[in-house]
């Protein structure tokens, strides 16, 4: 299935866990754009608030690397446990733009 809009969001599940792209396994923020970022299993961008059918939670294993889009930094599983109960957004890895060095050299 396609991603949605916002107005067609997933609502909170049972387990009150929000289904939207932003909390989903498959989904990876954006390294400067957290609002926005890449799907792997749909092959796309998305928006944070957007959600589909596809929708699983990140399961954190304690020897694995992830990224908290919160802190902009890489974290190993077990600070990616602690922070996620503290309301951080935690996910596999983020997502670098492979036209970043046009913004780059925008700035110049």
């Amino acid at each position: 299935m396609t991603s949605r809009p916002p107005e067609e969001r997933a609502s909170r599940g049972d387990d009150h866990v929000e289904k939207r792209c932003y909390s989903c396994k498959y989904w990876r923020p954006h390294v400067h754009y957290p609002f926005i970022g890449y799907c792997d299993l749909h092959g796309r961008l998305t928006m944070e608030d957007y959600s589909c059918d596809k929708w699983e939670e990140l399961k954190i294993n304690d020897h694995e690397f992830y990224w908290c889009s919160t802190c902009k930094t890489r974290i190993i599983g077990e600070e990616a446990i602690r922070l996620r109960e503290k309301g951080h957004r935690v996910h596999r890895g983020a997502y670098i733009d492979p036209d970043i060095r046009e913004e780059l050299y925008s700035v110049f």
